[in-house]
């Protein structure tokens, strides 16, 4: 069972929250072969790409030791969303896909929506 766990949580972080879907229906349908077509659903919320500034400076510098510096960052990003409701959807290295879904099926839900949007503009001027 506990390896099972970590098995599970090793495909979260490799696949996110999207490609866990795809995992979930597979596994719920019971098919003999794994369909990755199934069809979609649209998902609104933010999302926000966090870069490492000079990465390939400090490739250079810290050279095996990058992996330690990376796996530092990458748990201060992952604590941080977790901390405020996000998920990091996707790590491509240098970059983070990080996102934050709502279910803005009322529309006053959509304007609450709006208004943290135009404030977060703000904030990046």
């Amino acid at each position: 069972c506990n390896s099972m766990l970590k098995i599970m949580s090793l495909l979260a972080v490799g696949i996110g929250e999207s490609g866990s879907e795809i995992i979930k229906y597979n596994l719920i349908n019971n098919n003999d072969y794994f369909n990755k077509n199934i069809k979609g659903t649209k998902i609104d919320g933010i999302y926000m790409f966090i870069g490492i500034k000079r990465y390939n400076e400090l490739n250079s510098i810290l050279m095996e030791d990058l992996i330690i510096y990376i796996n530092c960052i990458s748990d201060i990003v992952h604590r941080s969303l977790k901390l405020f409701n996000g998920i990091v959807n996707r790590n491509l290295g240098d970059l983070f896909l990080c996102n934050w879904s709502f279910n803005l099926k009322n529309n006053k839900r959509k304007a609450e929506m709006v208004d943290i949007q135009n404030i977060a503009d703000g904030i990046l001027l």
